[in-house]
């Protein structure tokens, strides 16, 4: 893991000294997404920083550092065999990745893939508890599509799948005394419709 994010780090900043040469682009991005599916995140915000290069008038790559912020699925609770209830952290992370593009003249389709270290994790309102260890965090991939507007502008749709830890807590009572409480961890990539907006310099 630590390879795979200096190996990314080394090659942003390379780079950086070669943004003037015409097939280099710099842009910065914004996503919004709503999950589905289950275990999925309520809501997902990220912003990034991405630098890409055209190897041809077809194909792109890229790579890129940003902050995401996600309202995600910590605990999945069954009571009694009842309907299951979720409870929901506020978690921030900072995904490295690496891009692969396909273009046209106004279209493009792209994967994004890499990895989202866990920076912080806080209930929300913060009047339920406090800090904890972010489970929103690990690899993920996002493919998505787009149309470029213009120079400058670039919109586009895409499903994120980010590697997150659920916490399954099933309880079962027998005249108002619990009988038995089983709680197990699962690892889960959820995934988020997201929808995306970039300005390109």
């Amino acid at each position: 893991m630590k390879r795979l994010l200096v190996t990314i780090a080394l090659g942003l900043l390379m780079a950086s000294g070669a943004f003037c040469q015409k097939r280099w682009t710099l842009s910065v991005e914004e996503s919004l997404g709503v999950g589905f599916g289950g275990k999925e995140p309520r809501v997902v915000s990220t912003t990034e920083f991405v630098a890409t290069r055209n190897l041809s008038s077809l194909f792109s790559v890229g790579a890129g550092i940003g902050l995401r912020v996600a309202d995600a699925v910590t605990d999945y609770i069954v009571e009694n065999g009842g309907t299951p209830t979720k409870e929901y952290m506020l978690e921030f992370s900072a995904p490295v990745f690496l891009r692969l593009g396909l273009q046209g003249n106004k279209w493009f389709v792209r994967a994004d893939g890499g990895y989202a270290p866990g920076l912080l994790s806080r209930s929300f309102p913060l009047s339920k508890g406090g800090v904890s260890y972010p489970c929103y965090t690990g690899f993920f991939v996002e493919p998505h599509a787009g149309y470029f507007l213009g120079k400058h502008s670039v919109i586009g749709v895409g499903v994120l799948f980010q590697q997150c830890r659920v916490t399954y807590r099933t309880t079962t009572q027998e005249g108002g005394c619990v009988v038995m409480t089983k709680v197990e961890s699962k690892k889960e990539f959820p995934a988020t419709l997201t929808f995306r907006y970039a300005y390109r310099f």
